[in-house]
């Protein structure tokens, strides 16, 4: 008998003692020999490359990689748990188009490292701009319009007040939570925007002055949606936070 094969028996057996598990996992034999298997896979993988330096290095740059995108997956989560709110503070027709703007792959990136600047000055700036010793450095996507980043700005306003709530603080219960702040210039996110058709942003998404400083004029866009009102709506400064406020104004000085 292989060894994962007896893992999954005893913790079949022992399920059927305690019930430590959803009654339908244990039910469905196959979820249960699915996550062993992946578990030792990953066990092999790390195995292996503690004695090859070049696995090691793949496998650490491809966890990083995994890492920064369920960031940006859970930024892009919290944005659409606020749309409903959002929706009811700035109304039905005004808003056409809001969950099209929300994609994982807008959002900005955070970062450990200390990327392009000296690694004295980053932890120096971590510090002074309330990072404390291991705060991830917000990359922003430089390539966002004004508008959009109106409208994401907005919308984390309204999901930070949602976490006042019992609810959500229970959501967030046992989740360590690392300090956030504003990236170093040198660290600046000037990649451009998605390409894949159904990730492409449209005109309206991209901020004009970026396009021109880094001759991107001319990447793939779509045309702007005209029933997409969310496009033109206009946001006051007073719906934004005061950090993002700080982000918008590098934005519209540009």
């Amino acid at each position: 008998m292989l060894f994962p094969e007896h893992v999954v028996n005893l913790i079949m057996a022992n399920e059927t003692a305690t019930r430590a598990l959803p009654p339908h996992v244990i039910v469905q034999r196959g979820l249960v020999e699915i996550a062993a298997h992946q578990y030792f896979t990953t066990l092999r993988g790390w195995y292996s490359a503690q004695n090859n330096a070049d696995r090691m290095e793949r496998r650490m740059s491809k966890n990083t990689k995994n890492t920064r995108r369920q960031r940006k997956r859970r930024k892009a989560d919290a944005l659409r748990k606020a749309v409903p709110l959002f929706r009811a503070k700035y109304g039905e027709d005004e808003t056409v188009g809001l969950e099209q703007l929300i994609h994982a792959d807008y959002q900005s990136s955070e970062h450990s490292e200390g990327g392009e600047s000296n690694v004295d000055e980053f932890q120096k700036y971590r510090k002074e701009h309330g990072g404390s010793d291991d705060g991830l450095e917000i990359c922003r996507e430089q390539w966002r319009s004004p508008q959009l980043n109106r409208v994401y700005y907005s919308l984390k306003k309204i999901g930070n007040e949602q976490i006042t709530n019992k609810s959500c603080r229970r959501e967030r219960a046992g989740r360590a939570q690392r300090l956030r702040f504003r990236g170093m210039a040198a660290n600046a996110n000037d990649r451009v925007p998605p390409v894949k058709l159904s990730k492409r942003p449209c005109f309206s998404y991209v901020n004009e002055s970026w396009a021109i400083r880094t001759s991107n004029e001319n990447i793939p866009m779509l045309e702007d949606p005209e029933e997409w009102s969310i496009l033109s709506l206009s946001i006051p400064d007073e719906d934004i936070d005061d950090d993002n406020r700080a982000w918008l104004g590098d934005d519209e000085a540009e």
